[in-house]
């Protein structure tokens, strides 16, 4: 039997070579391997129908709450930095790629477009705050588009996330998504 740092050798050239026999896209969903989306790969994800914006249910006597920005679980909420980490600064979800990202708020779109690689989207509120939608897969705003509650602002990629920021100050956008006495959940 051939010692275990042979074995755990031979693995990764195969699956380097494996890579090296479809460089263009990942096993995940067709972006290119840089990590940025391809066109199809885009146009599909906004082909999709939208599930983001739920009718919002109740009882007559509560308030109505707010639209999720996307039809899945929460992953981790917001975290405030300590002086031992940096926290969370928004609230991930749980996604594929593909969902629809619906406006938590009525405001004005202040950038759509990619940082770093990665795709985003701001909403400037009413009342001064913006909410950003991190790590898309495709954008179907542009910069000074005035959206409702609901309006699709994009797809998500493999992960997502909501932030919130008054000014230079993250906050926790739970408050954006959730009315009365729904809790979020958490999932591990």
């Amino acid at each position: 039997m051939p010692p275990p740092t042979l074995s755990i050798a031979a693995a990764v050239v195969a699956s380097t070579l494996v890579g090296l026999a479809h460089p263009a896209t990942s096993w995940f969903d067709g972006r290119a391997a840089r990590g940025r989306p391809t066109p199809a790969a885009q146009r599909a994800a906004m082909d999709r129908p939208s599930s983001a914006a739920p009718a919002p249910r109740g009882r007559a006597d509560q308030p109505p709450r707010q639209p999720v920005p996307v039809d899945a679980p929460i992953l981790e909420a917001f975290g405030n930095p300590t002086r031992f980490g940096p926290g969370n600064r928004g609230i991930d979800f749980d996604v594929v790629p593909g969902l629809a990202v619906a406006a938590v708020a009525a405001g004005t779109v202040t950038f759509a477009g990619s940082v770093a690689g990665e795709l985003f989207v701001t909403v400037q509120h009413a009342d001064g705050r913006r909410a950003s939608y991190s790590y898309l897969l495709a954008i179907a705003v542009e910069r000074g588009d005035v959206v409702d509650v609901g309006t699709v602002l994009g797809a998500t990629s493999g992960r997502f996330q909501l932030g919130l920021r008054d000014g230079d100050r993250y906050l926790d956008p739970a408050g954006l998504i959730r009315r009365g006495r729904r809790h979020a959940v958490l999932v591990r």
